[in-house]
């Protein structure tokens, strides 16, 4: 794969010494003049000396993750204080337990700070392979923050690590980076691909839709060997009127009758392009989901809700009154998260076929143009940063 050019960040402030910022309390930079990502932690490097000094030109790098979240506490990095609640809850269990990190996290400088325990997050192990392997301590932005216990066949991460000019080439070649990031990864959690990408690449940002499947196991009997990849449904399900309902979801709604409380975003809309209920074998129906961009438990949500249609507890005109009503208690039931699987995402520029493709769904020409816009007009606020920064 052939690498595309970066473009170099712009100058900084120097308030401090030279050093790179992981979150810790010992930011030294001037936060109206470094780029920040989205998930408040800082991306760069400073080269300067005195007064302003270019950040020097970086190399990023997208990462496409597959992994199995039976043991992991989500995708997002945790760490709580080991004296609170949650961190004492922790350390109280058995070391080396799936899914528990037990070690305390080191104070990062500065004021002293209370000891932390590092919970077991497909971002963290993830991160702490790619600091190995670059021998550079990078910062993973994951494009899905999945809960604890939810899958992924195609999460999209994205990290950058400096690439000046004259300086040695940082990790392995752009074809073998995938296996040394494997080879310092746990079983349950894998490295599909890496490739290089222009430096203002968003995980989330860059985005225009991802799709989502949740999967029903419907049996009097449990299911033994993939029971941690579905729900057990004991009762029969009406997969027509699931379907029935599905439909009154697809298009643009306020969807706060949809997710949890405390979803932390200022907007509740968004766009579903695709829902549809479909039985596989017999005693297998998938419940798939595609849209934007989701809410905190969204598509749990909305899972909840359709069984509930197809245990004939619900109609599709209920869930048209629960969009309507933009009330929690309106809809259905959250449901568990080892159902769920996030199955595909598209970015513009992908390759053809992509995998929306592949699962069915066209993705409207509407929402690739606006996607392409807001990349534009964060190019064009960046560089009139830059020509004010200069």
């Amino acid at each position: 794969m052939h690498s595309l050019p970066v473009w170099p960040f712009r100058r900084a402030r120097r308030k401090g010494s030279v050093g790179v910022d992981d979150g810790g309390a010992d930011q030294d930079w001037d936060a109206s003049s470094v780029v920040r990502t989205r998930a408040g932690r800082w991306d760069a490097i400073s080269f300067g000396r005195k007064g302003f000094g270019y950040l020097g030109v970086v190399a990023r790098y997208r990462l496409t993750i597959a992994y199995d979240g039976t043991d992991f506490h989500g995708w997002q990095k945790q760490e709580p204080p080991a004296e609170g609640p949650l961190g004492a809850h922790i350390l109280e269990r058995p070391t080396g337990e799936p899914g528990v990190g037990a070690e305390r996290a080191a104070p990062t400088g500065g004021a002293p700070e209370r000891a932390r325990v590092v919970m077991r997050t497909v971002q963290e192990v993830v991160e702490r392979a790619a600091r190995e392997v670059m021998n550079y301590p990078v910062t993973i932005i994951g494009a899905s923050r999945t809960d604890a216990g939810v899958h992924a066949e195609f999460q999209t991460a994205a990290f950058t690590v400096p690439d000046a000019e004259g300086e040695a080439h940082r990790g392995p070649p752009i074809d073998r980076m995938a296996a040394a990031i494997n080879s310092r990864l746990p079983d349950d959690v894998l490295v599909l691909a890496a490739a290089r990408v222009v430096d203002d690449f968003d995980p989330t940002m860059d985005c225009v839709a991802k799709g989502y499947c949740y999967s029903v196991h419907v049996s009097r009997e449990r299911p033994l060997w993939d029971r941690k990849y579905v729900y057990h449904c004991r009762q029969a399900l009406d997969a027509a009127k699931m379907n029935e309902a599905a439909r009154v979801l697809v298009g643009t709604h306020d969807f706060a009758a949809f997710t949890a409380a405390g979803h932390g975003r200022g907007s509740t809309e968004r766009t579903v392009i695709a829902c549809s209920v479909e039985r596989v074998p017999e005693e297998r129906v998938e419940i798939r989901v595609a849209g934007d961009g989701f809410l905190w438990n969204m598509v749990r949500i909305i899972a909840g809700t359709l069984i509930e249609v197809g245990r004939g507890h619900r109609t599709a005109e209920d869930v048209r009154e629960a969009i309507a009503s933009k009330d929690r208690t309106k809809a259905g039931t959250t449901m568990p998260p080892e159902g769920l699987c996030l199955k595909w995402a598209y970015y513009v520029g992908d390759p053809v076929p992509a995998p929306p493709v592949a699962a069915g769904v066209t993705i409207p020409r509407e929402l690739i143009e606006r996607a392409v816009k807001s990349k534009e007009e964060r190019r064009a606020r960046r560089e009139e940063m830059d020509e004010r920064d200069e």
